[in-house]
């Protein structure tokens, strides 16, 4: 009875060339007889820990040995168990090399057809001496005699020696298969590489097609190459130069892609399944003849020659992330009224892909809603919904158990709902959920939310800042940036205030206007030098009578307090707005801080929330306290003087302190009354002094000071410091601006920063699948960008009907856009130089470039501190990032395209290694995107992680070869019962399903393949 291997096609060690002792050359096994080399043989055999599944015993031009194996096996002696023991006849034939050496060739024939190898082989293939020999053992004695001249030689030497020189030609070798095609038929033809003996005397097979060594035997090494199955090589040069992919003419020169094989070719015990450099051989098959016959089909997928597969090796790794079998069966209280369905149901998986085929109607989509259902899908189910499946309670009646690799197993009744607040084991994209992604039109955000959880598992752990989602990621990023990037605005706007007042300085207008003023200041004051009061001669300056002297002196004592009592005043009230100015300050300051203190305190939750994830206290990493006492003690003094000043310019109240103001007042009236008792002559001069002083306060006021900005000397200062300072402060805050630019431009970066790392992650995952790709240009687009509305909002501040860069309508978007499209935005120096482009344009005139004319800015702009808050805020660069596939955005995909691109990035791009069930897939994309895209990237994906492809069209498990076949069927006329036969490509039973599905019948299947036309 033939063993079925329910698993599919598995990773074996293979090891296709063994010796045993009484080999027919180089028996180097130690033993002083042969019974004792066996011994020891077998119990090298028994001692090696690693399973090896499938040995070729190998002799030269003989299967006595493999007999012998067979029988010590069968016996128990060699207990080690093999799924299949090989008879491997090692012969060679000539002529290959150009030094006149024979090439080894290996016959590995299928076991089932042992009985006849000796007649149908040994018995037909002829060499010629005195006479024609065949390859028996009676012969082989006879030939060797012959070649001795020697017929009185023992048996076994002249054996031997008979089995030394017996080498035919490849073309009698050819000739016994094309007679014979049950014997080719079970017949593997592998040509080897040089072998521990050196008897081939071959050098590496590829270099038999080098331009340097062709040579006159060229045709007939390419013959054999034709003839032969597969070639006994490990080195990595040969590998991959008969996989024929990257060969000119390989066809012509080699006919198919061969596997190639290795083995130990132990001659003796220590090298007993050890090849030199751990160079194991490793074949995904059935361990059976079919199976190595597989191989054929698919080389490059099926042997692997080194220490370990990869897909073994990273299912080694992530136990978690492979789903071993299922059960399903009834609850005890369903006595199968409506159906048997899935009771009793058992499946083992394998580890890579398994293909769920099935005819329409057959339970593949039931079976993959199950196992999405025990792995915990978060998708919407289909088979398993109130109108199938869960209608009238049916589901509820049966439960699964799914079984993982890491020894967990789930159970679930197929009643249940998805429970989305469980972390997926699984990934499912179902039928229905595929078709949706790919059909919206001109709405891309599902099929955007199931690309950018690809996405997301490009972004390294550290990145993600506990975010479970890209969109989670993107708004934690968001929010923390725009608190940082609107508290530096805040700075910005003040900053752009100033230094659009200090710009507006700059214009000739208001220079002019400057110039005007103290022009006008000027003439004010030369008009007033034009009517300084006439002279008066003081009438006392003679002699004068007691009484007048007396009088002058009151006057004068009068004028001296008067004079004093208003310079106190002028000193207070100067003071008095000094003081009142820095309170206000420091209330604004106040303010600031208490706002900081609120902002603080809104922010203090969350992180908080941050902090504990890791047990951390905010009180103990942030430091932050307000202490509003010296502000208020500042504030206090500050208004104390302001009252203490107020007191002593108005007084109290009481008639005890009236204040300066009522002292000048008295003062005043009290020399108005001496001034009205004197006579005419003081009267005079008296009132001269008080037209004097009052003259030369007004001309003191016309001069005035540097500090005040409307007197003489106040805009003879603002034009000096126009022509030598304004410019240099410019500058200087301009460079201030600059750097919170480059802070709001770092903050902002963080974003663009997490989508360049996708976009590296990316583009290295798109080149390691260049050759796969081909025509599907995938691209990965992430950098700043400025918003479409930038343009129509800057020109807003523009007065495009006024001379200057921007003018006209169509004419200014046009230098908008060019600025745009040359700005560099990959860095704070780039996004400085292109606004500073923008400022730059409004100063000077581009639009003739021979004469560029300097241009004032505020003429242009009325809200220049708005422009400017808009240009350095950034608000209008935009994070961007995008998926594009051959040169179009997502909305411009067709579904086909969708579907291609969904396919990219599950099956190449996803890191994410748990299982991936995609049920018929081939619905949602053209012929050509199955060829090229599906099967391609499936074989690359398998790799990697477990999959399982439910389709209705096996062609797809055949050209993915797929590691195992499960045939879905319900028999409806049999109370529903669902049968599921799983195994390998390479099973019979399944390799019947597969024919009958897709054609009915063998002969029909043969039939079509016929008609196809070969290109």
């Amino acid at each position: 009875m033939v063993k079925e291997y329910r698993e599919g096609a598995e990773w074996r060690r293979w090891d296709l060339h063994i010796h045993t002792p009484g080999t027919n050359k180089n028996d180097q096994f130690a033993g002083a007889n042969i019974d004792e080399k066996w011994d020891k043989y077998c119990d090298a055999i028994n001692s090696y820990e690693t399973d090896i599944a499938v040995v070729g015993v190998t002799d030269y031009w003989s299967i006595e040995n493999y007999f012998l194996f067979k029988g010590l096996v069968d016996s128990g002696r060699i207990t080690k168990i093999f799924e299949m023991v090989l008879p491997n006849v090692e012969l060679r034939i000539t002529p290959v090399t150009g030094n006149g050496k024979p090439v080894n060739i290996h016959c590995i024939f299928n076991p089932v057809f042992d009985s006849e190898i000796e007649q149908r082989f040994f018995q037909n293939i002829r060499v010629k001496g005195d006479r024609e020999y065949s390859a028996t053992r009676n012969d082989l004695c006879a030939y060797g005699r012959d070649l001795k001249g020697d017929s009185s030689i023992s048996d076994e030497e002249a054996y031997k020696y008979g089995v030394e020189h017996f080498v035919v030609s490849w073309a009698d070798l050819r000739l016994l298969f094309e007679k014979d095609p049950v014997l080719r038929k079970n017949t593997l033809v592998v040509v080897s590489n040089k072998t521990s003996d050196g008897a081939s005397g071959v050098g590496q097979h590829k270099d038999y097609f080098d331009s340097s060594n062709q040579s006159q035997l060229e045709p007939h090494r390419r013959e054999i190459y034709k003839m032969s199955d597969a070639i006994f090589s490990s080195r990595p040069g040969d590998i991959e130069f008969f996989y024929g992919e990257k060969i000119d003419d390989y066809e012509l020169k080699c006919g198919k892609p061969k596997p190639c094989f290795h083995g130990c070719d132990a001659h003796s015990l220590e090298k007993i399944f050890e090849p030199a450099e751990s160079r194991y051989c490793w074949v995904k098959a059935d361990p059976n003849f079919n199976g190595l016959m597989q191989t054929l089909n698919e080389p490059e997928d099926r042997v692997y020659i080194g220490e370990s597969p990869e897909a073994l090796q990273v299912f080694k790794e992530n136990k978690t992330k492979y789903i071993k079998a299922i059960t399903i069966d009834s609850v005890d209280s369903y006595n199968h009224e409506h159906g048997v369905w899935f009771d009793g149901l058992r499946l083992s998986f394998n580890k890579q892909l398994v293909a769920i085929i099935g005819n329409k109607g057959s339970g593949k989509s039931a079976l993959a809603d199950i196992l999405a259902l025990c792995g915990e899908t978060s998708t919407q189910l289909e088979f398993l919904s109130a109108k199938k499946f869960k209608k009238s309670g049916l589901a509820s009646k049966f439960n699964a158990t799914m079984y993982w690799h890491d020894g967990t197993e789930r159970s679930r009744s197929l009643g249940e709902d998805i429970d989305r607040s469980v972390e997926e084991r699984v990934k499912y994209l179902s039928q229905n959920n595929f078709e949706s992604l790919c059909s919206e039109i001109d709405q891309v955000e599902g099929f955007r939310r199931e690309l950018e959880q690809v996405v997301f598992s490009h972004i390294p752990t550290a990145k993600r800042y506990g975010c479970n989602t890209f969109d989670e990621l993107v708004e934690r990023l968001k929010g923390d940036s725009a608190t940082e990037v609107s508290a530096i605005q805040g700075s910005l706007k003040d900053l752009n205030a100033k230094i659009s007042s200090l710009e507006a300085k700059r214009n000739e207008k208001y220079i002019s206007r400057l110039k005007s003023k103290l022009e006008i200041k000027q003439g004010e004051l030369d008009a007033h030098d034009v009517i300084a009061p006439d002279e008066v001669e003081n009438p006392n300056a003679g002699e004068k009578s007691e009484a007048q002297s007396e009088k002058s002196k009151q006057l004068d004592q009068l004028q001296n307090q008067i004079d004093a009592i208003q310079l106190e005043i002028d000193s207070r009230e100067a003071e008095l707005i000094k003081v009142s100015t820095q309170l206000e300050k420091l209330k604004q300051v106040r303010s600031k801080i208490s706002a900081l203190e609120s902002a603080v305190g809104m922010e203090k939750n969350s992180i908080l929330t941050g902090l504990a994830e890791h047990d951390l206290s905010f009180d103990i990493i942030v430091n932050f306290s307000v202490n509003y006492k010296a502000i208020d003690e500042k504030s206090s003094a500050y208004s104390d003087r302001i009252n203490t000043v107020s007191v002593l310019l108005d007084g109290d109240g009481t008639d005890e302190n009236k204040g300066y103001r009522d002292q000048l007042n008295q003062l005043i009236a009290e020399r108005a009354k001496v001034l009205s008792e004197l006579g005419a002559p003081e009267k005079r001069y008296q009132k001269y002094l008080a037209d004097l002083a009052d003259w030369r306060t007004k001309r003191e006021a016309i001069i005035g000071s540097k500090e005040d900005p409307g007197a003489l000397v106040g805009l003879q200062e603002s034009l000096s410091y126009i022509r030598n300072g304004l410019q240099l402060e410019i500058d200087r805050l301009r460079v201030i601006r600059s750097d919170l630019v480059g802070q709001i431009f770092a903050v902002k970066s963080r974003l663009v920063d997490v989508y360049r790392l996708i976009k590296e992650s990316i583009d290295e995952a798109l080149r390691e699948n260049h050759d796969l790709l081909g025509k599907y240009d995938v691209a990965i687009k992430s950098c700043f960008e400025i918003n479409d509305n930038f343009s129509r909002r800057f020109l807003s501040f523009v007065n495009q009907k006024l001379k200057g860069s921007f003018s006209g309508k169509e004419q200014g978007q046009m230098m908008v856009k060019s600025l745009v499209d040359s700005a560099e935005l990959s860095n704070p120096d780039g996004i400085i130089k292109f606004v500073g482009s923008l400022v730059d344009h409004l100063e000077v005139d581009y639009r003739n470039i021979n004469k560029k004319e300097s241009m004032h800015i505020d003429d242009q702009v009325q809200d220049l501190s708005g422009m400017y808050d808009y240009l350095f805020s950034l608000d209008y660069l935009d994070e961007a990032y995008s998926l594009e596939m051959g040169g179009k955005q997502l909305q411009q995909l067709s579904p086909g395209e969708k579907g291609a691109l969904l396919l990219i990035f599950y099956l190449l791009l996803d890191k994410d290694n748990k299982p991936l069930i995609i049920d018929q897939p081939e619905d949602n994309l053209d012929n050509q995107s199955v060829s090229r895209i599906l099967v391609p990237f499936i074989k690359k994906a398998k790799l990697r992680r477990q999959i399982f492809m439910v389709t209705h069209n096996p062609n797809l498990a055949v050209v993915a070869d797929a590691e195992q076949v499960i045939h879905v069927n319900i028999a409806k006329d049999k109370d529903h019962r669902v049968s599921a036969n799983p195994g390998s490509i390479e099973s019979a039973i399944v390799n019947k399903a597969i024919v009958e599905i897709l054609e009915g019948t063998m002969p029909a299947f043969r039939k079509r393949d016929r008609k196809y036309l070969e290109a």
